[in-house]
């Protein structure tokens, strides 16, 4: 199914399914408006088509394998990973992505972070993260409560984090605050096996569930959470 332009795509879109048809697994092609239509993954427009020719790529912060997947499989662009950022090409026109870029027809109308700084929030993930397991593993870090980072902390009912993002955890970053609650979010996005959970709840719980959970756990959580905090950041998790 080649969905180019919101012609094509309001050409799929009729009959019964005039206002949404599912092209994919968990992938939906919907009517925004009287002048653009989207394909939805989950609950993000990762491409919207409107009336005047343009597209619009926005990845809602997840930049993973499915939604680069969409992308590719249903507009004319291909995106691609290289050191941890994304780029995106269309008739070997070539820029580097952030979510709400748009293909007018010839050009990029909005370009991506520079590649340098990409490779800077990386490197400041990774110490991030490396410092925040430390302190998790010598049980600095206290189970989440309500005296946790309200940002973290709460919840929309759609499950999305609505004061999360970039400069949430920038902040987070500059004040090395590991936020409890930061860690479930992680784990929840990015899911660990039964030995992690164990290593965490030794650690929050007071239980000790051996040197089996801690060896193979701590290593899976600090991969979670630094996938995690690469995906608030913009980055490719």
């Amino acid at each position: 199914m080649r969905l180019y332009s919101y012609q094509s795509a309001s050409e799929v879109l009729t009959g019964r399914n005039r206002d949404s048809r599912k092209i994919g697994n968990n992938t939906y092609l919907h009517r925004i408006d009287a002048d653009a239509i989207g394909v939805k993954l989950h609950s993000t427009d990762v491409i919207v088509y409107h009336s005047d020719g343009r597209i619009t790529f926005d990845s809602g912060g997840w930049h993973t394998v499915t939604t680069k997947a969409r992308m590719n499989e249903f507009s004319p662009a291909r995106v691609s990973q290289s050191r941890g950022t994304w780029e995106i090409t269309v008739n070997g026109v070539a820029a580097p992505y952030a979510d709400g870029i748009t293909w007018d027809g010839s050009k990029w109308d909005r370009q991506g972070e520079d590649p340098k700084a990409a490779v800077k929030l990386a490197k400041q993930a990774k110490a991030y993260t490396d410092a925040y397991m430390a302190a998790f593993d010598a049980g600095k870090v206290p189970a989440p409560s309500n005296g946790d980072c309200w940002g973290c902390l709460m919840v929309a009912t759609d499950g999305s984090n609505p004061m999360g993002g970039k400069d949430h955890i920038l902040s987070h970053i500059e004040e090395s605050y590991f936020v409890p609650s930061l860690l479930n979010r992680a784990i929840t996005r990015f899911p660990v096996s039964m030995a992690a959970k164990a290593y965490i709840s030794d650690k929050w719980a007071g239980t000790d569930n051996g040197s089996w959970a801690a060896g193979i756990g701590k290593q899976q959580v600090q991969k979670s959470l630094y996938r995690y905090v690469k995906a608030e950041l913009g980055l490719a998790a």
